[in-house]
This record gives structure tokens, C-alpha cells and sequence, in this order.
């Protein structure tokens, strides 16, 4: 064959026909491919936030603080409040459970399971838990639906232990 039969054969409507559902198969594929790619970046935003914060802390040059870094957080919480849009509310709800978990890393009761502590070691347990709960649903389940006043009912009800705890 010369490299002129071969360019007419590459070029052969033939050839073209042949390859297509080749062609659409693997375009098909690669749409999946990027879509299945976007989704897990989207999954992951939360957690590469958290671990940003965590790194930056780490890296800092100022003397590390666990109550200012509890301090610190809380802030971040209460900036949000105002927003009033879904999305940072789902965020709001992430960051108060990190938070809880930190305090009780703080209170040195981080060996215990939620079920195992009690009203006289956490105040409003039961709110806390309701947010704990919220924040697993929506790691698991990003698109469900939050309530924007109960959302804020539970944030006014974690602040108040917080200061009953004496973290700031």
C-alpha cells in the first residue's frame, strides 16, 4: 500500500461510518468521566475547607490557643447567621458539629459516645444532637432541605452551652 492509499482509506466515508459508535461511546464516557469528577469536588468542598482552616492553624506563626481557636470558629458561625440562604445554613450546621466535637475534645470527653454523656456534662444535649444528626444527614445527603428558624433556634440553644460550658 502507498501512503497515498492509505490517507484515501483514513479519509474513506466508510471508515467514518465504522468508528462513529466508537467515537460516541468514548465521547459518552468522558462525559461521565467529567461529571463524576465535578460531583466528588463538590462532595469534598466541605471537608477541604476544614482542613484548610486546620492547616492554616497549624502553620501559624502565633502561639496556638484552644479556647481562641473555639473562639475563632464560633465567630465564623455567627458571621453566617445573617446570610439567611440554605447554603450557609448547611454550613452553618457542618461548623457547629466540628465545633461541638472540638469542645468536647476541650472537655476531655471526646472517649464518649453522644449516648453516653449527659444533661449535667453538656447543656441542651438534645439540641446538640439534633445538629449532630443534621450535619450526618447532610454529609450524606447534600440536597436535603433545611430549615432556615430551626436552624436558628438550634445555633441560639448551642451558644447558650457553650457559655454554660464556660468555652468563651
Amino acid at each position: 500500500m502507498t501512503i497515498q492509499e492509505i490517507n484515501i482509506f483514513l479519509t474513506s466515508p466508510e471508515l467514518n461510518d465504522f468508528l462513529f459508535p466508537l467515537k460516541a461511546i468514548f465521547i459518552l464516557l468522558s462525559l461521565i468521566m467529567i461529571f463524576l469528577t465535578v460531583y466528588y469536588l463538590y462532595k469534598q468542598s466541605l471537608l477541604i475547607g476544614e482542613t484548610r482552616r486546620k492547616i492554616k492553624n497549624l502553620f501559624s506563626s502565633q502561639e496556638f490557643s484552644v479556647q481562641s481557636d473555639l473562639f475563632n470558629q464560633w465567630k465564623e458561625i455567627k458571621e453566617l447567621l445573617p446570610k439567611e440562604d440554605k447554603v450557609n445554613y448547611k454550613l452553618i450546621v457542618h461548623k457547629a458539629a466540628n465545633l461541638f466535637f472540638d469542645v468536647l475534645e476541650n472537655s476531655n470527653l471526646s472517649d464518649k459516645t453522644l449516648d453516653e454523656l449527659n444533661e449535667r456534662q453538656i447543656p441542651n444535649l438534645e439540641k446538640i444532637k439534633e445538629i449532630v444528626n443534621l450535619s450526618i444527614k447532610l454529609k450524606n445527603d447534600p440536597t436535603i432541605d433545611v430549615d432556615i428558624l430551626e436552624i436558628k433556634e438550634l445555633v441560639s440553644f448551642f451558644e447558650k452551652t457553650l457559655q454554660k460550658m464556660q468555652i468563651f
